[in-house]
């Protein structure tokens, strides 16, 4: 389904009566509330590290800077070859950048790696991460999730109205179906993460 598809399912779902919205843009009232919350369905689920986010890519770090900057990456897992700290670690570390190889990284903001020496000639570095998340703008906009797993925008959407509108039956049954959809997605499509217990 596409943009304008899923506003309109939603609408049926809500049991809203007359015609769906026929445009994501240029609506007011209760159809921009609609194609809002549509919009944060997306938001929301697409922050998982879906396998259509993953990317490599290929950034030179120029000599003399300690810094460098991708449109095509938001947060950056692993740069090859060089050790990551957090940010709050690495900071205090590296309170004055010096000349030199680098061997150390951190993000601060999404796209933007810091250095922990500025290199005395280019350094090319292979960014490894996910890019930024996919905006639904226009009406035929289509969600990069597959279609099948499409039905967990609209159950969240249906959440969200149905929290606006203060109907807590129509929100459990929407959280059910979202949670069923989403569960079948992330089981299918993301790597199996096994969370460990502290030995006692």
């Amino acid at each position: 389904m596409n943009y304008l598809q899923l506003v309109q399912r939603l609408h049926a779902e809500a049991g809203l009566s007359g015609n769906p919205p026929q445009a994501v843009t240029g609506q007011s009232g209760m159809f921009a509330k609609l194609v809002n919350w549509t919009a944060d369905a997306w938001t929301e689920i697409d922050t998982e590290p879906w396998p259509w986010r993953h990317v490599s890519v290929p950034a030179t770090l120029l000599a003399g800077q300690s810094a460098l900057t991708s449109a095509q990456i938001g947060k950056v897992e692993v740069i090859t070859g060089l050790r990551h700290l957090p940010a709050d670690v690495f900071v205090p570390s590296y309170p004055v950048i010096e000349q030199g190889q680098p061997s150390v990284w951190t993000q601060l903001l999404p796209g933007e790696v810091r250095f922990n020496r500025a290199p005395e000639v280019d350094y090319a570095a292979q960014l490894i991460g996910l890019k930024p998340q996919q905006v639904l703008a226009a009406s035929l906009d289509v969600p990069l999730l597959p279609e099948q797993y499409h039905l967990a925008i609209v159950w969240r959407a249906l959440m969200l109205y149905a929290k606006h509108e203060e109907v807590p039956g129509l929100y459990v049954t929407a959280e059910r179906d979202y949670q069923a959809t989403l569960s079948r997605a992330m089981n299918a499509l993301l790597p199996l993460r096994v969370e460990l217990e502290p030995l006692a």
